[in-house]
């Protein structure tokens, strides 16, 4: 009988949230956590989390779905 390998989870890397405008989610999301911005590049915003981070990324050209989630 053969036996298969798994990988093994260890973590993630980062969320990524779709945001209108990233300073208003940077002053909603400050108000309710300690943030500290890691960095940013064009119109995303990258703030820590633990050993991961939140990418804060703004606006796209395609219209929105309705299955996009996390938990």
């Amino acid at each position: 009988m053969a036996t298969s390998v798994k990988a093994q989870l260890v973590g993630i890397n980062h969320i990524a949230l779709e945001v209108g405008d990233v300073e208003e989610a940077l002053e909603f999301y400050g108000r309710i956590f300690d943030l500290r911005l890691r960095g940013r590049a064009g119109r995303m915003a990258f703030v820590d989390m633990g050993d991961q981070f939140v990418a804060l990324g703004e606006s796209r050209t395609q219209p929105p779905d309705a299955h996009r989630h996390f938990g």
